[in-house]
């Protein structure tokens, strides 16, 4: 027999699941108002042993831990109906949780339909999410962050009643990211809807080469005041085919405390302003700094006792059987280049997450600019694959 229990603070909900090692994509709550945000654990009443989680947040939507089978979230979505807890935008979890969670909620809401969302896109985003993992990676990490109210979705099909065939996501402080494999003519689709709208809070777009290009073209013409759409970047997209270690390694990681957060926060400022042109606020960095060390996500690559550089990884997206690992930033001090301790830090960072990964398989990837010859060679060095190049036009 099953006992869901609603917990009423973060931190009982932290000490009731640690046994489930609670996934990192979960920490999207921890600035979360607790009035508009429900944590449950679903415990096995015969031996009061938590076998599943989940966070249901009235912004953020529902996520779903991923060890959670379906009759145990069909029994969630049932509860969810049953004490009318808000209405919540989206879910995210496995397909099997989603679906019964779905099927739940349906049951004891009968008088309700589902919203139209979640019957459709349920299972066709995941299809296109699952036909490129890697590269649908940062647009679900946009999606899980917290904090950035300024976010809309948007999903592509024919007509209201045939198959979605592409998604975006618009974020006012990050552009908008446009999926894999979205069509040219979707991507003109989208952007004459935006600026139909006065969607024009946004600095740049991202996706594939054609997608980008189309969605650029039209965005010149469309919209309302004069608008210049240049490339300001070509990143490969790298997957790791296995960890090859380079053979005279100098240096250990070192997982990074708040001891560190000062260090970490000045180099992550240089960080965004040698990869991107841009300066980030101090509070902005500090801000990620602290998110990254909570999550014990931030590395420092330390040699003779000091350390000469950081790295960390975005919050781990799974889907079914696959964890999705993005590393990034990877950065070492400007005074300790041309050392390899960028390969020692990339192979030691990429064998740490394979290690954390729970699902069955584990994919790691990067991005790097394809101008920078030493960050490519490096990567490709220690067992990084190219896969596909992803566009960035600035609109001006």
């Amino acid at each position: 027999m099953l006992d869901i229990v609603e917990i009423p603070t973060k931190a009982l909900f932290l000490e009731r699941t640690k046994s489930l090692q609670p996934s990192v994509q979960l920490t999207t709550t921890d600035t979360t108002a607790s009035k508009s945000t429900w944590w449950f654990v679903l415990v096995n009443d015969a031996t009061d042993l938590p076998v599943a989680y989940a966070i249901l947040s009235a912004t953020e939507g529902l996520l779903l831990s991923p060890n959670m089978v379906s009759e145990h979230a069909s029994a969630l979505g049932q509860y969810v109906a049953l004490h009318r807890i808000s209405p919540f935008p989206t879910i995210i979890g496995d397909t099997a949780s989603v679906h019964g969670f779905a099927d739940g909620y349906e049951w004891a809401t009968p008088q309700l339909a589902l919203p139209p969302w979640l019957y459709r896109l349920r299972l066709e985003t995941r299809l296109l999410r699952v036909a490129a993992l890697e590269a649908s990676n940062q647009i679900a990490c946009i999606t899980l962050q917290a904090g950035d109210i300024g976010t809309w979705w948007f999903v592509l099909s024919e007509s209201e009643s045939s198959d979605v065939t592409s998604y975006a996501v618009l974020s006012t402080r990050r552009g908008i990211f446009l999926s894999p494999y979205m069509p040219p003519e979707a991507a003109v689709t989208l952007a004459r809807y935006l600026t139909d709208r006065s969607f024009t809070a946004y600095h740049e777009v991202r996706g594939t080469h054609e997608s980008v290009i189309a969605f650029a073209k039209e965005y010149e013409q469309a919209a309302p005041h004069h608008t210049s759409a240049q490339c300001a970047q070509i990143d490969w997209l790298y997957r790791l085919d296995r960890v090859r270690p380079p053979p005279a390694t100098v240096g250990a990681l070192k997982l990074a405390t708040d001891a560190e957060a000062g260090l970490l926060t000045e180099w992550y400022r240089i960080f965004v302003r040698e990869c991107f042109q841009a300066d980030i606020p101090d509070a902005a960095a500090a801000e990620f700094v602290r998110h990254g060390v909570q999550r014990k996500a931030l590395f420092l690559w330390v040699v003779g006792g000091a350390p000469v550089g950081f790295a960390g990884f975005a919050p781990p997206v799974t889907t079914d059987s696959m964890t999705v690992y993005m590393l990034g930033p990877i950065f070492v001090s400007s005074s300790e280049r041309r050392k390899g301790y960028s390969k020692g830090l990339t192979a030691a960072l990429s064998a740490t997450v394979l290690d954390l990964s729970t699902t069955l398989h584990a994919s790691v990837m990067l991005f790097a600019d394809s101008q920078n010859i030493a960050s490519n060679k490096a990567y490709q060095a220690v067992g990084f694959l190219q896969q596909e190049q992803v566009v960035t036009y600035s609109l001006i």
